[in-house]
């Protein structure tokens, strides 16, 4: 009976220690092992904190990633309605120091000037939200304040900069295409009327603006009268506008409403269009899948971003969506991220990578086109600066190029937890194509075709302690610490683990010794 009893007891002993050993084991293993896992259950349980039971360490992140969601009070609503993350928009302008000998066909000699830095204001007016807080839709506001501070020494606003005459490229291709579709008398009458314009109000090849101007827009007598003249109201060759603009500052990009999810419903999708500006697809790129309005604005992207994880931004100044690649993971004053740059293939030519042929760009490698996106249709390409990566012809059509990974490439920092782009440099060089057109004197010393550098753009941001501070005290240095507790904690488990399976063996032993003990003595 004596047996039976001891043999009960020490087995219920080795299955409740070996039970909770196993617990512990399996425990330690998922934490040591998956700690994303715990990641990905809070992405799939956010905004459901009454389902735990608990102030686990499950809790804790879910309490974080909460804050991620686009509702009031939370972390990324706060910053989506208005930034705190200083940005800046700085301009660099390549001044033509040889004007006059580049009209009679020498290569144009570039300086760079800059930066010329202006801060940037962004902020939203939450207009609805859907029924059930999935849909948030907003019209944007960006202003520019010049900012001397930032901007290069001794530059100013009033400077001077000599590039070349954009609008007149334009008019002349516009006209030419016009002379194709109506041949004979009335496409050289087009091109007379243009000529007697050029003539009138004294244009040239290149243009001499103050880089206030010539950054947002500028006005001249030549670009007046293609706005104003009723002969090309009437063949539909008029300028639009009756200045040239380059950049907005006043938010004309954003004029109508725009919609994103919220992250309510599915938290991978936070901060992604469904409509933009009024809508839900593009109309003015010549492949169907380029009209997709795909990815972020870029200030934020989906919390807990694992190694190797690509992203999508849209970028309203260019009006089309960009790949990014994951590059390597940084440190910002003690906040780690993923660096992201564009995708490899954003510069290549179609001629020799054919999905970019969507685009619309027949040119070398290292350009994009973007003369659908200016009003009326001009012929403008975007490339990186100083045409870094692109054909090394590009850089032999003029003197001044200077490519430097260092500072002539895109790199958006997102931090790991929160999916917050914390630090970045987004640049893109404007050029403007001219080609050689002996029916037009001013294009008749071209050599062949020439992509003019005009300008580059660096919009910029980098992490301050006060934007660190809110991140942490919206919950980010809570689970920045948990992460850290991850191998103690493991470590601990395990040895809880260990602990239980060896004194369940310890006790199991000395019953068990104890009852041969009795066993020999009743036998004697």
């Amino acid at each position: 009976m004596a047996r039976k009893g001891l043999t009960r007891f020490c087995g219920v002993c080795s299955i409740l220690s070996v039970s909770l050993a196993v617990v512990l084991l399996v425990a330690a293993v998922v934490l040591g092992t998956d700690s994303d896992g715990i990641n990905a259950a809070v992405e799939r349980q956010i905004d459901e904190v009454l389902l735990v039971p608990a102030l686990s360490l499950y809790l804790l992140l879910l309490l974080l990633f909460q804050q991620v969601t686009l509702k009031p009070g939370h972390a990324t609503y706060e910053q989506l309605q208005n930034p705190t993350l200083p940005i800046w928009k700085d301009f660099y302008f390549f001044n033509l120091t040889n004007p006059d000998e580049f009209v009679e066909g020498a290569k144009p000699n570039l300086t760079q000037v800059g930066p010329y830095s202006y801060r940037e204001e962004r902020k939203k007016t939450f207009l609805w939200v859907s029924p059930d807080d999935s849909e948030l839709t907003y019209n944007q506001s960006k202003l520019f304040y010049w900012d001397n501070a930032t901007s290069g020494a001794r530059l100013r606003e009033n400077d001077t900069i000599c590039t070349i005459n954009i609008p007149l490229l334009g008019a002349i291709d516009m006209v030419e295409e016009y002379a194709k579709e109506h041949s004979g008398v009335i496409g050289e009458l087009a091109k007379q009327l243009l000529k007697e314009i050029i003539s009138e109000t004294g244009a040239r090849l290149y243009v001499c603006v103050e880089a206030h101007d010539l950054a947002w827009n500028y006005t001249d007598a030549f670009v007046q009268k293609l706005n104003r003249s009723e002969v090309l109201k009437l063949s539909g060759l008029a300028y639009p506008r009756c200045c040239v603009n380059l950049q907005s500052n006043g938010s004309a990009n954003d004029s109508r409403p725009s919609t994103i999810y919220t992250g309510v419903k599915d938290i991978g999708r936070i901060g992604q269009f469904l409509q933009w500006d009024g809508m839900r697809r593009l109309n003015i790129w010549p492949g169907e899948t380029a009209n997709d309005i795909n990815g972020t604005e870029g200030l934020f992207f989906r919390p807990n971003i694992k190694e190797g994880e690509p992203l999508m931004a849209f970028v309203d100044d260019v009006i089309r969506s960009f790949d990014l690649t994951q590059e390597k993971k940084v440190k910002h004053k003690g906040l780690e991220a993923w660096r992201y740059l564009l995708n490899s293939t954003t510069f290549l030519s179609p001629l020799y990578y054919h999905p970019n042929s969507r685009w619309g760009n027949w040119e070398y490698d290292g350009l994009i086109y973007l003369g659908v996106i200016q009003y009326p249709n001009v012929p403008v390409y975007g490339s990186q600066p100083h045409f870094f990566g692109g054909d090394p012809i590009l850089r032999e059509m003029v003197i001044g190029m200077n490519p430097d990974p260092k500072l002539h490439t895109t790199q958006i920092d997102v931090e790991v937890f929160t999916g917050a782009n914390i630090q970045f440099r987004q640049v893109l060089q404007l050029n403007a194509r001219a080609v050689r057109n002996d029916d037009f004197e001013e294009l008749a010393n071209i050599n062949g075709t020439l992509y003019y550098p005009v300008l580059y753009i660096n919009e910029h941001a980098e992490l301050t302690e006060s934007f660190k501070n809110y991140l942490e005290g919206k919950g980010l240095g809570m689970v920045m610490g948990l992460q850290e507790a991850y191998w103690p904690v493991f470590g601990v488990l395990l040895g809880l683990a260990l602990i239980l399976i060896l004194v369940s063996m310890v006790i199991c032993g000395l019953f068990i010794g104890r009852l041969r003990r009795r066993e020999q003595y009743e036998r004697l």
